[in-house]
């Protein structure tokens, strides 16, 4: 096949668990091919234990997520959460009139969403509301037929960069169970999980163990039961060391974690195979 005829150095897949990716391993595998598996989400009940060359994970909790699957086999890089990172800034939960963004989930509970959108305006005066619609929603947005103001609400163009849409953002509302979380997070954004946004069941809610690894404010049922000065006081206090657990090069230089990463890759794709690799301190 294909990659008999090419011969590859190595094969590179972003998914433990999609059928044309785990045949390329098993391909790849045969022809004693390297394979790098980069992780871009957590896993989930359908994961299998991870088995490449190299996989490049994103911390600490990553690692223990996917032992649980069975043995971690081959070379381990944690190479962080992608973007840039900035300190914690909780005290933006506290502005008055605040920019809210909502990050919504590939599944919308509409009229979870109509609820935090009026809580947003009554309860915190917000002075705008930032909508980004999961780039692979099920469904098309139907705001304008959901509220009859929509007055002070921005729906971002799908070509703008989350980056681009959280620093839009006093602090964001997202799904409990969403990457997304971790990403706006490493911004230095405070991030509130609100139930009734998304579809998840109760054993799904912390489904990526945010919560219970203390990266993640615990999800309120409405956004009017968020306590603030509780929020503040969970991200002020030794929260980034909880956060590297998760996000591995939080706060570190980011030419350090990429040097590091190269040197990784080049190990594997030259037949050193490295021992587990961490990002180094810096």
């Amino acid at each position: 096949g294909l990659l008999a005829e090419a011969r590859p150095q190595g094969v590179l897949v972003s998914s433990d668990s999609n059928p044309e990716e785990v045949g390329l391993v098993a391909a790849a595998a045969s022809l004693h091919i390297p394979t790098v598996f980069v992780s871009h989400a957590y896993t989930t009940p359908v994961s299998p234990p991870l088995d490449f060359a190299l996989s490049i994970l994103e911390g600490e909790a990553a690692v223990a997520a996917h032992a649980r699957k069975g043995p971690v086999r081959g070379s381990v890089f944690l190479s962080g959460v992608a973007g840039p990172s900035r300190p914690m800034d909780a005290s933006r939960l506290r502005r008055s009139e605040p920019v809210i963004g909502i990050f919504a989930p590939k599944v919308v509970v509409w009229s979870g969403l109509r609820a935090i959108i009026e809580d947003c305006r009554e309860r915190f005066h917000a002075r705008e509301i930032v909508i980004r619609w999961h780039p692979s929603s099920l469904g098309k947005p139907r705001l304008a037929a959901l509220l009859e103001d929509v007055s002070g609400i921005v729906e971002t163009p799908a070509s703008a960069t989350l980056l681009e849409v959280a620093e839009r953002c006093d602090w964001v509302i997202a799904d409990s169970g969403s990457n997304v979380n971790l990403e706006v997070l490493k911004l230095g954004i405070p991030t509130v999980a609100v139930r009734e946004l998304g579809t998840l069941d109760e054993g799904q809610v912390d489904q990526y163990g945010f919560v219970g690894n203390g990266v993640l404010f615990p999800p309120v049922t409405t956004v009017r039961d968020l306590s603030v000065e509780d929020a503040v006081g969970f991200y002020s206090t030794g929260w980034a060391a909880r956060f590297r657990r998760y996000d591995a090069s939080y706060l570190r230089d980011g030419e350090a974690v990429s040097n590091g990463l190269a040197s990784a890759i080049r190990a594997i794709l030259e037949g050193r195979l490295p021992a587990r690799t961490d990002v180094a301190l810096v």
